[in-house]
């Protein structure tokens, strides 16, 4: 099995609009339902929603690297970020604070060109309270391989492998170009 990063034209995305094109009305559609629903909302409960959407969007994204955050911190975080006071201490996994600030990072900077330097302040934010157990802020350049696995021990399946570690800067390089 060749995983995508194996392929020569991996950094070379392809669709077929005709083929999502009822999806994207879809979501259009549901887009327009939802807002409008929230804009029947009071203020109080806009700014509720709004909340629990960030909440679940860092949640959700840091399960992808089967990291789990404590909700709690993560929802002050986001709070914080949005301009309400709360007490600093109160947050008790530094990693929500990170992971919040890439979020925001994000939203304000999507337009920007996207470079190395850029990376790796996220790895540092998201990786908060982890330096000490491994180096962040840099490409990998560990030989063991980086695989998603799921399975008992007994009858392991892996679903994707990164690159190695020797090829990570040059593919970064492609990919950020």
């Amino acid at each position: 099995m060749l995983y995508n990063w194996e392929l020569d034209d991996w950094l070379d995305f392809k669709y077929d609009l005709s083929s999502i094109t009822p999806l994207i009305y879809q979501f259009m559609e549901s887009t327009g339902r939802v807002s409008g629903m929230v804009e029947g909302f009071s203020k109080r409960d806009k700014i509720e929603t709004i909340i629990d959407m960030m909440v679940n969007e860092a949640m959700k994204t840091s399960e992808i690297e089967d990291e789990h955050l404590h909700e709690d911190s993560v929802r002050k975080s986001v709070m914080k970020n949005l301009g309400f006071e709360v007490d600093e201490k109160s947050i008790r996994d530094v990693r929500a604070i990170g992971m919040v600030e890439v979020m925001n990072q994000v939203r304000k900077d999507f337009n920007k060109r996207l470079t190395k330097q850029t990376l790796f302040n996220w790895h540092q934010a998201v990786m908060k309270g982890k330096e000490g157990e491994m180096k962040v802020g840099f490409w990998r350049k560990s030989k063991i391989p980086v695989q998603i696995i799921s399975g008992p021990e007994y009858k392991r399946v892996v679903h994707f492998e990164a690159p190695p570690s020797v090829n990570v800067p040059k593919e970064m390089g492609r990919f950020i170009k």
